[in-house]
């Protein structure tokens, strides 16, 4: 009769041990100040395949807006385009930049392939710094280089 009370009081014993505290959960990284409530205007895309060279704007307006509650949008000639961005370390290369996932109407634009190429090049995006007040995205794969200028 005595086991049955130890292994019963050894029960209890276990049921009132403290359980650890669970790992608190780091908060998601704060977004950087530098893209934060930002707009941007495309000025160029430089290509690495000497081939195709560089594209200017050529007085097309394609602009991005990036929000400080981490969406970015804007519009691409007739067409909107929207995602979700954040950042992360900075490298030798820029600081790493996430867009996901990559909406982009599909409105029947005047004919402008432009438009529809970097919608889809977003997805791409590796890096980005800031330089001499410009904002430049490097593709991966050295795929090329987005250039905007700030929107006034």
């Amino acid at each position: 009769m005595i086991k049955p009370a130890i292994a019963a009081l050894a029960l209890i014993l276990a049921a009132c041990q403290s359980v650890p505290a669970p790992e608190p959960v780091a908060a998601a990284p704060a977004l950087s100040p530098g893209l934060s409530d930002t707009g941007w205007r495309f000025t160029r895309f430089t290509s690495m395949d000497d081939a195709q060279g560089v594209t200017e704007a050529g007085g097309r307006t394609f602009t991005l807006f990036f929000h400080a509650d981490g969406t970015v949008t804007g519009t691409f000639d007739c067409n909107n385009v929207s995602a979700r961005w954040n950042e992360g370390p900075l490298s030798a290369t820029g600081t790493a930049l996430y867009l996901t996932p990559i909406r982009m109407t599909r409105m029947a634009c005047p004919a402008d392939k432009l438009a529809m190429f970097l919608g889809s090049q977003l997805a791409y995006v590796s890096s980005y710094t800031i330089a001499e007040g410009e904002m430049h995205m490097a593709l991966q794969m050295d795929g090329g280089i987005i250039s905007f200028e700030p929107l006034d």
